[in-house]
């Protein structure tokens, strides 16, 4: 139980608890008001999710509107849809497309998540492929059953109308908590994210609680590598409120060792944004240091931007004998 409240917000098939709790309500009220239940369920969570979190679970999404379109296609279409007794199948079909929608074309709700402003580090990818593959065989057998007219006991009409489809989603949950728990035993998924807002010569630092000064934005991403990127740019909007001309643009990635002796190293990625006035970017407490003065001996900086800095003076020459990187029209993603 400690694990799950401490990893409770990376555990992304938490967002299946509401489908999971209409299902198993549907089994023993299999009525258009238990739909409602769980929609209000559902509503709930996800509103929670996105005023409070800031974040928008695909699942939570995924599972609201089946569940939404199952209620309001039996309340104005009574049966015609939904018939009396395939509820569940109804709505294990809705959330089959929905995930085979999410595996196909994610940047859909990636699309969402912008227009929204909300962010997400996780990726749900695997989970919804478990959720397509089992729903879609679940579902064609019971479709192969019913037409040919296949006799089945009381026993089995509960478990394939009750039990498995209640199965896909614990076995998602399941397979979510265990990855998580070797993530966190060996923290193989976690990238340090660290921003380096440069102006010229100078770079904008904070100082931390050591007294030690450092980079204005330091984050721990969980997700793919290949979306690291896009979760750096998603920073740069969020803490700087720098959403114009320069891309933010990695420079360094190295791994640094983990304050847990027991566990794997850390991977780090340094990125700089180029910074064309100081007054562009600000934070509360920050300055700009000339980078000089950063790499003199006396001044107090962090390990890690101790490592960093012969790079960043790398770039920073570079820049001033060519020029900083060209100016672009669009916002960054």
């Amino acid at each position: 139980m400690e694990f799950l409240l401490k990893h409770k917000d990376k555990i992304v098939s938490f967002g299946l608890l509401p489908t999971i709790i209409t299902l198993i309500g549907l089994h023993f009220f299999p009525t258009t008001e238990m739909l409602g239940v769980g929609l209000v369920i559902s509503i709930t969570a996800l509103l929670y999710d996105i005023f409070h979190l800031k974040g928008l679970n695909f699942f939570l999404l995924q599972g609201t509107i089946g569940i939404g379109l199952c209620f309001f296609l039996r309340v104005f279409y009574g049966y015609q849809y939904v018939p009396l007794n395939g509820i569940t199948p109804a709505l294990e079909f809705m959330l089959l497309i929905f995930a085979f929608i999410h595996v196909i074309a994610p940047d859909i709700y990636f699309f969402l998540l912008k227009k929204l402003r909300l962010t997400s580090r996780f990726s749900y990818i695997l989970e919804a492929r478990i959720i397509f593959a089992l729903s879609a065989i679940h579902l064609i057998i019971l479709q192969i059953m019913i037409s040919r007219h296949a006799p089945l006991s009381e026993n089995w009409r509960f478990i394939m109308g009750n039990v498995i489809p209640v199965s896909i989603y614990i076995l998602c949950l399941i397979a979510n908590i265990t990855g998580i728990r070797m993530a966190a035993k060996y923290d193989i998924l976690k990238i340090v994210i660290r921003i380096a807002p440069l102006c010229r010569n100078k770079l904008l630092l904070v100082r931390r609680e050591d007294n030690k000064w450092d980079l204005p934005v330091i984050r721990t991403y969980n997700g793919a590598l290949r979306k690291a990127d896009s979760f750096a740019e998603q920073l740069v909007e969020d803490f700087l409120h720098y959403k114009k001309r320069i891309p933010l643009m990695m420079v360094q990635s190295y791994t640094a060792p983990h304050p847990n002796p027991d566990c794997f190293p850390l991977k780090t990625q340094l990125y700089i944004l180029p910074v064309e006035n100081i007054s562009d970017v600000t934070v509360p407490g920050g300055e700009y240091v000339p980078i000089d003065k950063i790499m003199e001996e006396s001044f107090p900086k962090a390990e890690r931007l101790y490592k960093e800095l012969l790079q960043i003076w790398m770039v920073s020459d570079v820049w001033k004998e060519m020029g900083t990187p060209p100016v672009i029209k669009k916002k960054l993603r």
